[in-house]
C-alpha cells in the first residue's frame, strides 16, 4: 500500500484514540490488547527516535522550503506524476495474483493518464471517474502464502514488515526496468535529482509528524494501525477472481 495512505489514516487514528483516552479518565494504561510480532522492538525504538531526529533536523525543513518555493498545481502534477508511475507495480502484482479485473482497471487507469495526461501529470482517470486501485508486491507475496514476519521501523520511511520490505525492493527492481526515468543512468545526477523531487514530495503529502500526537504509546499505535491495515488489504479481494 502507499505508505503515504497509510500514514494519514495512521495519524487519524493517533489522534481520535489521543482525545477518547483525555476523556475516559486514562483507564487505559497498557497497549497490551493490540500486541503485535515485534522481536526487534528496541532496535525499532531506536529507529523511530532516529527517523523523528531525520524529520526535524533534515527532511522535513527541505520539505517546507519544497511547499513554499513549488506552487501547488506544481506538487499535484509531481505527486500524480510517481502516482501513475506506481500503477506499472499495481498492474503487475494484480496480474501475477490472478485478479484480472483489477490488473486490467489498473491498466485502463495507467494509459489513459499516460496518453491524456501528459505522462501522469495530470489525473484524467480520476476526471472520467475510474477506480482507483491498490496492490503491490508485499500483497503479491501474502497471496502466496508468504508471512509477514517481523515488525520493522525502516529508516527514513516508517512501517514496515520483513515481506513488506522485500515486496518493496521488487517493485523498486521492477521500476528500474520499466518506468520511463529507467532511460537516466543509476547513480548520475538526473536520476538522483528524480529520486529527491519524489521522496521530498512524497513527504510533504504525508502529515504524519512524529511525537505528535496525544499518547504516550504513539509508536504501539502505530505498530498496530500499519499491521491492520495490511490485514484488511490482504483479505479485501478474497472474491474476486
Amino acid at each position: 500500500m502507499n505508505i503515504k495512505v497509510i500514514f494519514s489514516i495512521c495519524i487519524f487514528m493517533l489522534i481520535s484514540k489521543g482525545s477518547y483516552s483525555n476523556t475516559t479518565n486514562k483507564e487505559q494504561t497498557t497497549t497490551s490488547f493490540m500486541e503485535v510480532y515485534d522481536p526487534w522492538y528496541g532496535l525499532n525504538k531506536r529507529m523511530y527516535t532516529f527517523n523523528y531526529y531525520a524529520d526535524k533536523y533534515g527532511i522535513l525543513p527541505v520539505a517546507d522550503f519544497y511547499k513554499n518555493i513549488v506552487p501547488i498545481v506544481g506538487q499535484k502534477g509531481i505527486t500524480n506524476f510517481y502516482t501513475n508511475l506506481s500503477y506499472i507495480e499495481t498492474v503487475t502484482s494484480a496480474t501475477l495474483q490472478g485478479k484480472i479485473a483489477k490488473g486490467m482497471r489498473g491498466l485502463g487507469r495507467l494509459s489513459i493518464n499516460s496518453i491524456l495526461g501528459l505522462g501522469g501529470l495530470f489525473d484524467v482517470a480520476e476526471k472520467l471517474e475510474m477506480p482507483q486501485e491498490n496492490e503491490d508486491f508485499g500483497l503479491l507475496l501474502a497471496n502466496y502464502g508468504v508471512g509477514a514476519g517481523p515488525y520493522l521501523i525502516v529508516p527514513f520511511m516508517g512501517p514496515s514488515n520483513l515481506r513488506d520490505l522485500l515486496g518493496k525492493g521488487m517493485g523498486l527492481s521492477l521500476g528500474i526496468f520499466t518506468s520511463p526515468l529507467s532511460s537516466i543512468y543509476i547513480g548520475s545526477y538526473p536520476s538522483m535529482g528524480a529520486f529527491a523531487i519524489e521522496s521530498i514530495n512524497w513527504r510533504n503529502e504525508i502529515k504524519f509528524r512524529h511525537y505528535g500526537t496525544s499518547t504516550p504509546f504513539e509508536y504501539e499505535y502505530l505498530r498496530f494501525y500499519y499491521n491492520e491495515i495490511r490485514y484488511l488489504e490482504e483479505n479485501a479481494d478474497k472474491k474476486e477472481n
